[in-house]
């Protein structure tokens, strides 16, 4: 697990801002804060969209942020926040959630129950795994 997978994640990336701070390394061409996880396809979270985020962190749930959105993007969306990865295990699990598309990561290596997420998988009408490193001949 990288820094920010742990209980004390928040005050991990803290720290690597102050530090960061400190030493000067903001602001500057190829400076800056990476707290990197364990993996480096792990990071895909931050560069896409997290469960409870629109692009820029900005808040599903503000609906001054929604609203922005919608008329940018000229379509409605709920106001809900979606699932994460461990919450669509879980789901899956439980049944309802039915297909899954997979991008960029491998659940049965990230997640720290390999038998729960096998068992859940198994429980989904279909799934896909696409990832973006060509296989090994």
């Amino acid at each position: 697990m990288g820094i920010t997978q742990h209980t004390t994640g928040v005050d991990n990336v803290l720290s690597c801002a102050n530090l960061a701070m400190l030493t000067g390394q903001i602001g500057r061409p190829s400076t800056g804060v990476n707290p990197c996880a364990a993996r480096t396809r792990a990071g895909r979270v931050r560069h896409g969209r997290p469960a409870q985020r629109l692009p820029a962190y900005q808040a599903v749930t503000i609906e001054a942020v929604h609203v922005k959105f919608e008329q940018a993007w000229g379509s409605t969306s709920p106001m809900k926040v979606g699932l994460t990865v461990a919450d669509m295990v879980n789901a899956a699990h439980h049944g309802t959630v039915k297909a899954l598309y997979i991008m960029g990561e491998n659940p049965m290596v990230s997640d720290p129950d390999l038998h729960h997420v096998q068992a859940a998988w198994s429980t989904a009408n279909s799934w896909w795994c696409r990832t973006s490193f060509r296989p090994r001949r």
